[in-house]
């Protein structure tokens, strides 16, 4: 049993539904800015997907990926994220909006799946994107397996011009060697540390090894969570220049995403 908007529902009765989420254009992404805080301008954005159910309304990700997950419907719905995230920037871009990237998370099961690059590739092709402007997010807690083969599969991500980042990155302190074991474009560090960063010593001395560590291996890094301007004069003096988080802009619908975008460009960023 969960609870939705302090409305218990079956779980199993959740994941049932999920399925049909899925094939009846429930499901939808949201986009979040991502902004360089010394310049002052947006670089890219994360594509979040949000399911709008027709009995309980807005189902938040931490709800239903744990069901996709459970009943194998996870390659299923990354490959709708991944295929929609790259239509909507395709779509953006043929509205003369200049490109951003845009960053799409991928599940363990789906960068393990078989037909991983033959989806990626379909998908490519199918939506028009330019490689170049999409990067892949695998969270830092993964389980992968056959670590050798996952790398040997991102190098060819990495070779069609796609980045490659790692999400939630010092969320397990444990997990450093996915630095050294992946071929990576970018850290996105993980929102607990940057919470209290602003008052708390030893977060600092954390997020400033990490910079200094993913600089000396020419990787960039981005802070997840940024909610007021503290956090972002510290993150700005430990050498960290990109930030996202609600500071910035929630996320938003595509047309509310396109109404912002609009509005920034050309013009300094301001807090809305």
């Amino acid at each position: 049993m969960i609870l939705i908007v302090n409305v218990p529902i079956s779980f199993s009765s959740l994941k049932k539904d999920l399925g049909r989420a899925i094939e009846t254009d429930q499901l939808s992404l949201y986009y979040q800015p991502q902004i360089d805080m010394k310049h002052r301008y947006i670089v890219g954005i994360e594509g979040l997907v949000r399911w709008n159910h027709p009995n309980y309304g807005l189902i938040p990700p931490s709800s239903f990926i744990p069901m996709a997950e459970e009943n194998g419907l996870i390659v299923q719905l990354g490959l709708w994220v991944m295929r929609e995230g790259c239509r909507a920037n395709h779509r953006f871009a043929a509205r003369g909006l200049p490109p951003l990237f845009i960053s799409i998370n991928i599940s363990p099961n789906q960068l393990n799946s078989p037909a991983f690059l033959e989806d990626l590739y379909r998908v490519i092709q199918e939506t028009g994107v330019d490689p170049q402007f999409l990067e892949l997010e695998i969270t830092e807690s993964m389980e992968l397996e056959r670590v050798d083969q996952v790398s040997r599969k991102l190098r060819e991500v990495r070779n069609l011009g796609i980045r490659i980042a790692i999400d939630d990155f010092g969320a397990g302190l444990s997990n450093y060697h996915r630095m050294h074991q992946l071929p990576i474009d970018r850290l996105k560090l993980d929102r607990s540390l940057i919470r209290n960063i602003h008052t708390d010593d030893n977060q600092r001395f954390i997020v400033s090894a990490i910079i200094l560590l993913a600089n000396r291996r020419g990787i960039d890094v981005i802070a997840e969570g940024v909610e007021h301007a503290e956090q972002e004069k510290v993150l700005l003096e430990l050498g960290c220049s990109v930030a996202q988080g609600f500071y910035y802009g929630q996320p938003m619908t595509c047309s509310q995403w396109e109404q912002y975008y609009s509005h920034h460009l050309g013009l300094n960023l301001f807090v809305i």
